[in-house]
């Protein structure tokens, strides 16, 4: 009987090891959850129960919302006015003064002397109503920041259009649901994390700079992705996220926290708070305080033993001198330091408020005099996230003609905010240099240019808003087509006199689009042969009112210039593409592109004799048939400028002593060119 309790033990174990091995081998041969960018569309409407061309029930998009909660990121609970008023007594010299406070008042309690005992208590009372100023200007400050912040939170989209029982419906953002069919067109702004599985247009494209802070649009296909290392993948549309061209059918596979920006969200709210250096620093000097005071209080405690039977005994001397220690102790805390502190913070956060810097605790004022460092995005912060053309060039007979284009934002008359009066616009001859030197009328000198400012008229889905509470230009859909037509109406008309009947002109709306009106008047646009990744490069088929047809081509400009047999120069002539010239353009296009100032670069082409009944616009295959034997007429180089006040912050930060640093997930050779800009 022994042996057999010895030998139970291990038949547990071996039959526990067996248990433990099976359960491995079922994890094992478990197949592994795939993501949804490696999902077939077929597959992927199986694992969410949804139809691509059905949508889902109203009934089962009601439990699912129960299920998974709204499509939208919570909303903190605002902070409890006690909780608030607490945090205002965490620093450690508050916390002594208020001991001090208390124990003053304890002793002015006790105390005997009638004339003494009016002067023991003003003293606390002065230090307890500091405190309680110092408290109430704290609250009033973060209440304040809170509700103003809470207004700035509006990157959520509103509205949503998803497929529901085989019908387009429009919903609040907030209630799409896992397993919707959302359709996503040009202008919209995506409501959740969703995988495209139709495209309906040719090609879709997407601003993603509230993710990655680039302001270039993304191409997005509707293909598996199985090596999906990239962390946005393309077949993705993500949450927040503006669609600048194109259409799609999508089903969403998250909502609320769970898409990529709900993590970056969660990423923001989880990290810890840290102490200011001025909190840091009053917290060494309370603490020191401290040490010294109560070393200082003891000592004249214990000096004083010998006397305390002087003031009618024992214990009546020793409350005497506890007494005579505590009020050396408060009259050596400085009880005017945190008042002054607290004024001093919030007048410093008056000054920033007026240059429009939101600050929520007062402590962080200070923190701007200790800053060694400044880390700074690229786009968007150093840069105006506006896309502009700033280098144009064409072909002469002798090489290359090269123009500079002046303007940092959409405004084609290069204001941040449009005036008003005969100053509202800017003679074209500033904005535009030829070899360095103001040109006016460049299109008169140059027809290749002309050529250009057609194309980039006309082969473009943008278009040019006037916010008139802001006194600004907008753009609606791509930057980098918006971008052309504010090149387009920089350089004017070839006409001097347009040009200065152009500067004439007071209304915005009109100013906006007056020389790409002349542009579609002059030509009829018959038809788009969209973008598409293989040939990189987009076309419209158009008539011009003198009779003749044509193609009007943009696209990469090493792509582009394969399919051109021949080249406009500057003069009107055209003559063919030899291997000289193609070298010459080509090797200014890598220059520009991945030299010093590393542009994005577009290219220009036209294409005479083509009969738009004859083209086959079904099949996209064909588009590059299509697009071949052209005439290169030239190509401009693109770039997000720097910020005017850019400039002038970064000579302020050195003369402080102050170290710059750009952090950016672009291309280093883009970066160094805005830094050096």
């Amino acid at each position: 009987r022994p042996q057999r309790q010895r030998r139970m033990p291990r038949r547990r174990r071996r039959t526990r090891q067996r248990r433990r091995r099976r359960r491995l081998t079922r994890r094992r041969r478990m197949p592994r959850r795939r993501k949804p960018t490696r999902l077939t569309v077929a597959v992927l409407q199986e694992k969410c129960q949804t139809s691509l061309a059905h949508g889902l029930d109203d009934e089962e998009a009601a439990r699912r919302l129960e299920k998974y909660g709204k499509n939208c990121l919570p909303e903190e609970p605002p902070k409890p006015l006690l909780k608030l008023i607490i945090e205002q007594f965490e620093d450690l010299l508050v916390r002594i003064l208020l001991g001090a406070a208390m124990v003053s008042l304890i002793l002015a309690f006790f105390e005997d002397d009638e004339e003494e005992q009016l002067t023991a208590w003003i003293e606390p009372i002065v230090i307890l109503v500091i405190l309680i100023l110092n408290a109430i200007v704290g609250v009033w400050q973060e209440r304040n920041a809170d509700e103003e912040i809470k207004a700035l939170m509006k990157l959520s989209a509103s509205k949503a259009v998803v497929l529901r029982e085989g019908k387009e419906k429009t919903i609040p953002a907030e209630q799409v649901v896992i397993g919707d069919v959302i359709l996503c067109s040009s202008g919209d702004q995506v409501p959740a994390d969703a995988r495209i599985c139709e495209l309906r247009s040719t090609t879709i494209r997407v601003d993603q700079s509230t993710l990655t802070g680039e302001c270039y649009a993304v191409i997005k296909h509707e293909e598996p992705i199985h090596d999906d290392d990239s962390p946005f993948a393309l077949n993705i549309l993500y949450s927040s996220t503006n669609v600048t061209y194109g259409k799609a059918k999508c089903i969403v596979t998250s909502v609320g926290l769970d898409t990529e920006f709900g993590k970056i969200y969660k990423g923001t709210k989880e990290t810890e708070e840290e102490k200011t250096p001025l909190q840091k620093k009053l917290d060494d000097f309370g603490d020191q305080l401290t040490k010294v005071i109560t070393v200082i209080c003891i000592a004249v405690w214990v000096v004083n033993l010998p006397h305390f039977t002087s003031k009618g005994g024992w214990l009546k001397g020793c409350i005497f001198y506890a007494k005579q220690a505590v009020a050396l102790a408060v009259a050596a805390i400085p009880e005017g330091l945190p008042a002054v502190v607290t004024t001093c913070l919030a007048l410093g956060t008056r000054r920033m408020a007026k240059k429009k810097a939101l600050v929520r605790k007062l402590p962080s004022v200070e923190t701007l005099g200790c800053t060694t460092v400044v880390c700074s995005d690229k786009t968007g912060t150093l840069t105006t996230n506006k896309m502009v053309v700033r280098k144009i060039r064409t072909v002469s007979a002798s090489g290359l003609v090269k123009y500079t284009v002046k303007g940092t934002n959409f405004n084609p008359v290069d204001r941040e905010k449009w005036g008003h009066g005969s100053d509202c616009c800017v003679d074209p001859q500033t904005l535009i240099e030829k070899d360095g030197r103001p040109v006016a009328a460049p299109l008169g000198g140059d027809q290749a240019l002309a050529d250009m400012s057609a194309v980039m008229a006309l082969c473009n889905e943008a278009n040019l808003s006037y916010n008139s509470e802001l006194q600004q230009v907008e753009r609606v859909s791509d930057a980098m087509e918006a971008s052309l037509l504010v090149a387009v109406e920089k350089l004017g008309s070839a006409d001097r006199g347009v040009n200065i009947e152009l500067q004439m002109i007071q209304e915005p709306e009109k100013r906006l689009s007056a020389c790409r009106k002349a542009w579609t008047d002059m030509y009829t646009k018959n038809g788009t042969l969209e973008f598409t990744r293989d040939r990189k490069s987009m076309s419209v088929h158009v008539t011009s009112s003198k009779g003749g047809d044509q193609l009007f081509v943009k696209g990469a400009p090493d792509f582009l210039i394969e399919r051109c047999t021949h080249v406009k120069l500057d003069n009107g002539k055209v003559e063919r593409l030899d291997a000289k010239t193609k070298a010459t353009i080509l090797e200014e296009y890598h220059m520009l592109a991945s030299g010093a100032e590393s542009l994005r670069c577009l290219g220009m082409a036209t294409k005479t004799e083509t009969v738009f009944s004859a083209l086959d616009l079904k099949d996209p295959s064909q588009f590059v048939k299509i697009e071949s034997g052209m005439t290169f007429v030239g190509f401009v180089g693109i770039l997000d400028p720097p910020r005017k006040e850019v400039k002038e912050a970064i000579e302020q930060c050195n003369h402080a002593h102050i170290r710059v640093i750009v952090i950016t997930g672009d291309n280093k050779d883009t970066a160094e060119a805005i830094c050096r800009e």
